[in-house]
């Protein structure tokens, strides 16, 4: 199990827990979380982003599925939490405390 504030994730069965309720999640969002959540505090970019997380090689894919993806944690993690994923314009996102 690895945590981060209020976020933990159970990487044998897929889940993650907040504030102690199962939060189902997609196989990309998990593993989108968890690669933050690996992370905290700091910066990824949306290239590492899509080499890592969806393995993508090429650095001209035009694509918004990270924004999509971002935008369904966010809302499935909710607005009580204290960890958020933040938007870093011009940088990327990044998993931390507000």
């Amino acid at each position: 199990m690895i945590k981060f504030q209020d976020i933990k994730l159970c990487q044998s069965s897929k889940i993650a827990i907040v504030k102690n309720k199962n939060i189902r999640l997609r196989n990309l969002e998990f593993l989108l979380l968890e690669y933050f959540v690996r992370r905290p505090n700091r910066i990824v970019d949306r290239l590492t982003l899509l080499k890592k997380v969806w393995g993508y090689a090429s650095i001209f894919i035009k694509t918004n599925t990270i924004e999509v993806h971002i935008a369904s944690l966010r809302k499935k993690l909710g607005s009580k939490i204290n960890a958020k994923i933040i938007t870093v314009p011009g940088a990327g996102y990044m998993l931390a405390r507000p």
